[in-house]
């Protein structure tokens, strides 16, 4: 397998422009399909002050609990981002991440956060360290979209790994062996007002293949404005097209399942969501914040993010789904 190495992109910029609504963001999502545990974690600076990190981590656990935390800090390094109650180093660049996380947190369920929104509540203890290792090379989606330029970042690489680590809440252990991991780094403006639908969708098969999409519409259109997408083999790295795709129709949507069909120099693939195995619903709220649960806001879009199983061709697969949807434009 290729991985080639990544210089200052990895890191956060030392030197930050003065663009207006420029922000630098992380994703980082892990999941175990065995015991259908998962983590997101989005983090990302403030638009109003870039030296500030907000941060947003969801837990989803065997039980089907879901726990979380949003917080505010100055709280970053040379090696990564950093809120008030976690950290992200990059450890080896282009190869390995460690996420930690220690403080309290609000206990949930999905049904909860879709049908209450975001709701403050006792708290529980929860400390959590969790692996990011690569499996594939990292994949440059590049910013020659529109979309990309004002609401995805217009640089904008992600990766998919494996997870490993251990989540520590109520006097139980859980733990992540072997499970499925996808990060992401981007910077650039982020002018949410108009956007309308996305789909970022990856995952790996049996067979050694794996695929990576970002698509997004904005209000007014009918189409993707940005459609990125790329195919690996055996760690090969391959563009790919995206000829069809389900997307989110609303808060009805965590139990769906849905199709995507890839075009590549490897054939095409239709790709099934077979099974939904741990869900976070979650918000992006305008200027450009993420917050847990539905906001019944003009100035918030739902999201649900998911750990899921694939098929393909007979073979299967585990990987990440997040679909977002703003029935109007974020005001």
């Amino acid at each position: 397998m290729r991985i080639e190495a990544v210089a200052i992109d990895e890191y956060p910029i030392t030197e930050i422009p003065s663009t207006a609504q420029w922000s630098e963001n992380y994703a980082l999502m892990f999941g175990d399909p065995i015991s259908r545990t998962s983590v997101y974690y989005s983090i990302g600076r403030c638009l109003a002050d870039p030296t500030i990190w907000r941060e947003l981590i969801g837990f989803v656990l065997p039980d089907r609990k879901v726990l979380f935390s949003k917080n505010y800090a100055r709280g970053g390094s040379a090696t990564g981002p950093g809120g008030g109650l976690s950290r992200l180093d990059v450890l080896v660049p282009a190869r390995k991440l460690r996420l930690s996380f220690e403080g309290p947190v609000t206990e949930s369920t999905q049904e909860e956060l879709i049908d209450r929104g975001y709701r403050d509540g006792p708290k529980g203890f929860c400390k959590a360290e969790v692996i990011f290792d690569a499996r594939m090379p990292i994949w440059n989606m590049k910013g020659d979209s529109r979309e990309a330029g004002t609401i995805a970042g217009s640089m904008h690489i992600e990766q998919i790994g494996t997870a490993n680590g251990v989540i520590r809440f109520g006097g139980n252990t859980y733990p992540l062996t072997d499970g499925y991991a996808v990060r992401d780094h981007s910077r650039g403006v982020r002018d949410v007002s108009q956007y309308r639908m996305h789909g970022w969708i990856n995952g790996s098969f049996d067979d050694g293949r794996a695929f990576a999409v970002y698509a997004m519409q904005l209000q007014g259109s009918d189409t993707f404005g940005m459609s990125n997408a790329a195919v690996f083999k055996n760690g090969e790295q391959y563009p790919a097209e995206l000829l069809r795709t389900d997307m989110a129709v609303g808060t009805e949507d965590p139990g769906r399942l849905h199709t995507l069909v890839l075009g590549s120099a490897l054939g095409e693939m239709e790709i099934s969501v077979v099974e939904v195995l741990t869900s976070f619903a979650n918000s992006m709220v305008r200027p450009f914040d993420m917050c847990p649960g539905k906001l019944d806001h003009t100035s918030s879009a739902f999201m649900l993010d998911q750990l899921v199983r694939f098929e393909c061709d007979g073979h299967k697969g585990v990987g990440w789904t997040e679909r977002g949807l703003a029935r109007q434009a974020l005001t």
